[in-house]
């Protein structure tokens, strides 16, 4: 294949050929520069005669777009392996290495040395971490310096305004840019780094809540009214502690003797009869059910309280539990015998506990 050659016209020129026979490809004339010098004479050299003086001048010309290259690849110099790109004395290069010995140093590489060579790379760009105080003790020595060297303060005056036409250029910024334009990019560089959405619609929401109290109770109390849900929904020790309230409240109401259960009596309970229904074994929506009803004289007691699932609390209702659990397809006999066993008769309890005291 065939090197093809672009150049900018509005930059370069074919002209006569100079003094050391820089012949541009095909013809018998230089590539030659046009600019204007300090005087505004319009000049010319040849680009192989000025610059940096290289045998391969001719490299930044080569139209990567007609070769079929990608964006971040171009000739260079032959690699020190010699791999040489279509039988030219030239390596594809990509972003500054060879394409071929990359290729080969993948393929070489296991994954665990990879890693490695990524941690290694790591490690190296965190040691060249951001000192701040580092970087201004050696901005306060450059300006004792400055200060007493004049040469070295234009030097460096010219360098960083070499430095800052570079960055322009590179943003496609003209060099003389209007006054409006300096002055805002002047002010977004003061101003440092801009709120992020986040912030402003925080702010915005603040800023109305102030204007307008009313609805801020509200979104508060909606709030709260999530947030209750969602711990009910997820904190069982507040259900059954809502749950157990609730009932004991109802039998208050209707002037029935009752006992307060705490919470973790009735976790102790139910891990008991490992936090399933006592009755079919299920562990799905587990509620309080009392062993004797409450219509039949049951008592809202401890002693009178097992776990069952939704299913068989509704289904057993008012009916006795024996007689109704042995007439279950699930009856199961240890079951039974463990719903007994936790059911202290409530004299029996209220003895041991004066005799302990």
């Amino acid at each position: 294949m065939d090197l093809v050659y672009t150049f900018n016209p509005e930059r370069f020129h074919l002209g006569a050929l100079c003094k050391h026979n820089h012949k541009w490809p095909g013809t018998k004339q230089s590539l030659r520069r046009t600019y204007f010098d300090k005087t505004g004479k319009n000049c010319s050299k040849c680009v192989g005669c000025s610059g940096a003086k290289t045998k391969d001048w001719l490299l930044s010309f080569v139209d990567s777009g007609a070769l079929g290259l990608a964006a971040n690849e171009r000739l260079g110099p032959v690699c020190k392996m010699g791999h040489l790109w279509n039988g030219h004395q030239f390596t594809l290069r990509a972003k500054g290495r060879c394409a071929e010995c990359e290729r080969i140093r993948k393929q070489t590489l296991t994954p665990q040395q990879r890693q490695a060579r990524r941690n290694q790379a790591r490690a190296r760009y965190a040691l060249k971490a951001y000192d701040p105080a580092a970087q201004k003790a050696r901005y306060e020595a450059l300006k004792t310096r400055m200060a007493i060297d004049p040469e070295l303060a234009e030097h460096i005056r010219q360098q960083r305004r070499k430095h800052k036409e570079q960055a322009r250029r590179r943003q496609g910024i003209p060099k003389k840019e209007p006054v409006e334009v300096r002055q805002l990019r002047n002010a977004i560089r003061r101003a440092g780094r801009l709120p992020s959405v986040l912030r402003l619609v925080s702010n915005e929401q603040r800023r109305y809540w102030q204007e307008n109290p009313d609805a801020k109770n509200q979104a508060q109390a909606q709030w709260s009214r999530t947030q209750w849900q969602f711990n009910y929904l997820t904190n069982l020790d507040l259900r059954l502690y809502t749950r157990e309230k609730s009932r004991r409240r109802k039998l208050q109401q209707r002037k029935q003797t009752v006992w307060k259960i705490s919470v973790l009596q009735l976790r102790a309970r139910f891990r008991k009869f490992n936090d399933a229904c006592a009755y079919c074994g299920s562990s799905a929506e587990i509620q309080i059910e009392h062993i004797q009803p409450i219509k039949k004289g049951g008592l809202h007691h401890i002693s009178n309280i097992v776990p069952a699932c939704k299913s068989c609390n509704y289904s057993k209702a008012a009916h006795p539990m024996d007689q109704w659990y042995r007439a279950q397809p699930f009856f199961n006999p240890l079951r039974l015998a463990l719903i007994q066993s936790v059911m202290v008769p409530l004299e029996t309890e209220q003895l041991s506990l004066g005799l302990a005291s």
